[in-house]
């Protein structure tokens, strides 16, 4: 006889020995039974607790479909409908069901580049951020301090004092001018209602200088008596805002254009 040769038990579904059956199968016989449901082998005085732990219906509670207790588990993790699901932009969790419309309107929703000062979608911020790493080099060997002026070429990157960002070496004292008036006039504006409205004489000619035009849209918008408390829209990004902070929004605003484009 072959001493490794294998029955299958018919009343555990489990191989054993050829020579240990005799001992297996009586013994076997009267412990154990399969469960006529799930074919799993269970002590033959636990088969009805088995059928009620694992047989029961039961409905979900999310989706309210009806399935065995044994399935319930598995089944609120990766099937239901209904199960919690936390969306990539705003980290709010939603119902899978519904984030798929939400994805779509949340996703569109456009934040700026820290490095080129566009507005990029939130979808589209992975796309971005290889296209704006290619066109906009930020090596540490490409980044230096602007008084460190040895050695520089139009591509290298000089950090700019003024807002602390990295500016092409060539178009570094335009950025500056711009940069340094923006800053200024933002915090005019800001401070508009503690402070006089007649300007510094000996601030005028710097600021007609890179802002004249705007300077002018504000003055004829004084004299019209516009109320500056009234929402209009940034012709650039379409952003929403009162007329007294969208005047040097928009001077931001065409600062990071020039600035992408140049």
């Amino acid at each position: 006889m072959d001493e490794d040769e294998l029955i299958l038990c018919a009343h555990c579904n489990k191989e054993v020995a050829k020579a240990n059956y005799d001992l297996h199968e009586p013994h076997c016989k009267r412990f154990l039974c399969i469960c006529p449901d799930c074919d799993e082998t269970v002590p033959r005085d636990k088969l009805e607790e088995h059928k009620t732990e694992q047989h029961a219906e039961v409905k979900c509670k999310m989706c309210n479909k009806k399935m065995e207790r044994r399935h319930l588990l598995d089944h609120e993790k990766d099937e239901c409908s209904e199960r919690p699901q936390i969306c990539e932009f705003c980290q709010l969790e939603l119902p899978l069901s519904s984030l798929k419309e939400h994805k779509v309107s949340c996703g569109s929703r456009t934040e700026r580049c820290s490095d080129c000062g566009q507005y990029v979608k939130l979808m589209d911020q992975l796309d971005h951020a290889q296209i704006c790493s290619t066109t906009t080099p930020t090596t540490s060997r490409d980044l230096v301090p602007e008084d460190d002026t040895s050695d520089t070429d139009e591509q290298t990157m000089l950090q700019c004092q003024n807002c602390l960002k990295y500016i092409y070496s060539d178009i570094l004292k335009e950025h500056k001018l711009l940069c340094k008036q923006s800053l200024k006039f933002a915090d005019d504006v800001e401070d508009d209602d503690s402070e006089d409205e007649n300007p510094n004489p000996g601030n005028v000619r710097a600021a007609d200088f890179s802002f004249s035009s705007l300077q002018k849209k504000k003055r004829e918008t004084e004299d019209r008596n516009i109320d500056l408390d009234k929402i209009s829209t940034c012709p650039l990004c379409h952003l929403a805002l009162p007329v007294k902070t969208l005047e040097w929004h928009e001077t931001k605003c065409e600062l990071y254009k020039h600035l992408s484009l140049a």
